[in-house]
């Protein structure tokens, strides 16, 4: 199923690029996912005595082609939304709902602190300093205001509480949404 699945993705994906170019890499991606999926179907009737039609059912037709289009509107409003979100055991919960002595400030001040020598705003520094600006690529200005700046990294939002904006914490929580049996 596995590699009937990628097979499909992949045919969807040539079949909606207009691009000539980077439709060819699609179909060359389906080729090789189609010779996998040839050995897959060898190895299922090897080992374990199936013919396909039983794993994928009818007679193996695509289902309607998968179309991928922009989805920056929905980007944009995750990044508006839950930038002040954070892990508290198992449920996602907004950054000011914690205490001071949850373990995310504990893990915060372990693994990055001293924070000028965390890798990741290393690498940004590093780009300020050589190009002006970070690395992001923006059609239109950050939907959160304290993101705009790109000629300097932020690393409080999303840290410090009294530095994240509420509205980044409005996508609400995970907090007793689970309806997993072992959970009861």
């Amino acid at each position: 199923m596995h590699e009937y699945t990628e097979c499909y993705l992949y045919y969807s994906c040539m079949m909606t690029e207009c691009d000539l170019y980077i439709r060819k890499i699609w179909e060359e991606c389906l080729m090789q996912e189609i010779s996998h999926l040839h050995k897959a179907k060898e190895l299922l009737e090897k080992y374990e005595n199936k013919s396909w039609q039983q794993v994928i059912g009818g007679c193996g037709d695509f289902p309607d082609i998968l179309v991928l289009g922009p989805n920056i509107d929905y980007i944009r409003h995750i990044i508006a939304t839950t930038t002040g979100n954070t892990q508290k055991e198992e449920d996602v919960v907004p950054l000011g709902r914690l205490s001071e002595n949850d373990p995310f400030f504990f893990y915060q001040h372990v693994m990055n602190d001293p924070l000028c020598e965390v890798a990741s705003h290393v690498t940004i520094d590093a780009r300020i300093r050589r190009k002006g600006c970070d690395y992001r690529f923006e059609i239109k200005e950050n939907p959160l205001p304290e993101l705009r700046n790109r000629r300097c990294d932020n690393t409080s939002i999303g840290r410090i509480p009294a530095c994240t904006p509420a509205s980044a914490s409005s996508g609400g929580t995970t907090a007793d949404n689970c309806q997993c049996p072992l959970n009861k």
